[in-house]
């Protein structure tokens, strides 16, 4: 989940950008006159995650024909973040004793996605439908410690070291819109429904000493609206004017 007023301070900049780029740039910027593209995306910087997403385009056919309106490209996203959590948990409530778990750790994730995409252009506007495959591998060291609250006192009761892996594989439907404001750079927002299987495999260890396996497998159906939000450099192929 994005956090909104973050993310605006992310928009911003960016709108201001494109108007005043606008404002001394008249001329279309033709979509397709260049076929390559590297993609620098935000949506990590929202969520608070330290990381880079990076994304790549090359396209299939090279031409010289401005007015050709749609062509095929190949894509790969690329990243890398981590992020910190913690949290308390109830989980039991016995008369007047309250019992809780609270934990802290940070996860570290890596993902490639792979596919192709169908471009259209519209002036400055690129339309694009497409699908990929993708895997993404996240690990989880934290701690945490079970205790009990009664009448304003919490007493311990365990104390515990937890380590975490997961992989997952998915497959998604996108769709997106780049907004060209100068020849070579662009603005773009892309959703994209996914599915796919997380793989788990979790430790749980008091004093060093496993107490605790778990592993699992999970279906998993998302839809995101904010799959990536990125600034895009376009080159390579350059057709003459």
């Amino acid at each position: 989940m994005l956090r909104i007023p973050f993310l605006s301070g992310v928009v911003r900049p960016l709108v201001f950008l494109v108007l005043f780029c606008q404002h001394g740039f008249s001329q279309v910027s033709r979509p397709f006159r260049f076929s390559d593209e590297i993609g620098l995306d935000f949506v990590p910087f929202a969520r608070g995650e330290p990381g880079i997403s990076l994304l790549y385009k090359h396209s299939l056919r090279k031409t010289t024909d401005l007015e050709q309106k749609k062509r095929f490209a190949l894509r790969a996203l690329l990243g890398y973040y981590r992020s910190s959590y913690g949290n308390t948990v109830l989980y039991k409530q016995v008369v007047d004793t309250t019992f809780l778990a609270e934990g802290s750790g940070r996860s570290k994730d890596i993902f490639i996605r792979l596919g192709t995409e169908l471009q259209a252009r519209k002036n400055n506007f690129r339309l694009y439908l497409g699908a990929d495959l993708g895997y993404r591998h996240s690990t989880l060291i934290g701690k945490s410690q079970d205790f009990t609250w009664v009448n304003g006192m919490s007493t311990i009761i365990g104390q515990f070291e937890h380590e975490k892996k997961y992989n997952f594989a998915e497959a998604s439907i996108l769709a997106g819109v780049n907004y060209f404001f100068l020849p070579r750079f662009s603005i773009g927002l892309e959703a994209n429904i996914s599915a796919g299987l997380e793989f788990s495999d979790s430790k749980r260890l008091q004093n060093g000493v496993i107490v605790r396996t778990d592993k699992g497998t999970l279906f998993e159906v998302e839809a995101s609206l904010w799959r990536l939000l990125y600034l895009s450099y376009h080159f390579g192929g350059r057709v003459q004017k």
